[in-house]
């Protein structure tokens, strides 16, 4: 696992995206499961990032077998570097998003 840390709050990423094959394999996927917030050594979120074609497919194949689609602390993202996940993260973190959230 890997970590980033800021004053107010932690993230501990579940692979290496500083790794460029990791990087590019999670950007073909369209998805990154597992990722911790944690705001302020107290509270922990787990976020699941999609960017908007696999969420779509994930949400259509889930409607085939079932009459709704549920998932908690979802976070859609354009382009999946690391960069955009720490902008997205701080962004929720900023804005107090993980008020929302389902602590984890």
């Amino acid at each position: 696992m890997v970590e980033y840390s800021n004053q107010n709050y932690n993230v501990i990423f579940a692979c290496d995206l500083n790794d460029e094959r990791i990087q590019f394999e999670t950007e073909s996927k369209g998805c990154l499961f597992g990722t911790v917030i944690e705001i302020e050594g107290k509270s922990r979120y787990q976020v699941n990032f999609y960017n908007s074609t696999r969420f779509k497919q994930d949400v259509d194949e889930e409607l085939k077998n079932d009459s709704l689609f549920y998932e908690e602390n979802i976070v859609i993202v354009e382009e999946f570097t690391r960069e955009n996940l720490l902008n997205a993260i701080s962004c929720i973190v900023n804005n107090k998003l993980y008020e929302k959230m389902v602590p984890h």
